[in-house]
Order: C-alpha cells, then sequence, then structure tokens
C-alpha cells in the first residue's frame, strides 16, 4: 500500500481487535497515570487542532492525546 501524506485528522473505523486493544492501552494508560501528574504546554493553536481532532475522534481531548501516544 502506497505512502499518504495526512494533512489532518480523519476519522475511521476501528475493527474490533483494534478497539479492544486501544481500549486496554487506554486503561492501562490511566492506571499508570493515575498517581502522576503531567503538564504540557500548548500554543492556543495547537490545543484547538487536539481538541478538534478529540471531537472527531469522539473523546475527550485529554483521552485522546494519550491514546495518541501510546499509538
Amino acid at each position: 500500500m502506497p505512502k499518504r501524506k495526512i494533512s489532518g485528522p480523519e476519522p475511521y473505523e476501528l475493527d474490533e481487535a483494534t478497539a479492544e486493544r486501544l481500549e486496554h492501552l487506554t486503561a492501562a494508560a490511566d492506571h499508570e497515570l493515575a498517581d502522576e501528574r503531567v503538564g504540557i504546554r500548548w500554543r492556543r493553536a495547537s490545543l484547538d487542532v487536539v481538541r478538534q481532532a478529540a471531537e472527531i475522534a469522539g473523546v475527550p481531548y485529554q483521552t485522546y492525546v494519550k491514546q495518541v501516544a501510546f499509538r
């Protein structure tokens, strides 16, 4: 399959196995980060893009950031 340039977030469907794995990784991240906090400084425009991508993915933006980090 040829590589393609991605210019922005695109919604897509996950197969059941991938969705379950992502759910497992997100739960593991939530557990791992339960006792620690991480602060990230964002420019307003960057945070707006992340929030928009999270909205497209249908999850809160903090969850979206964790999901992307673990991918």
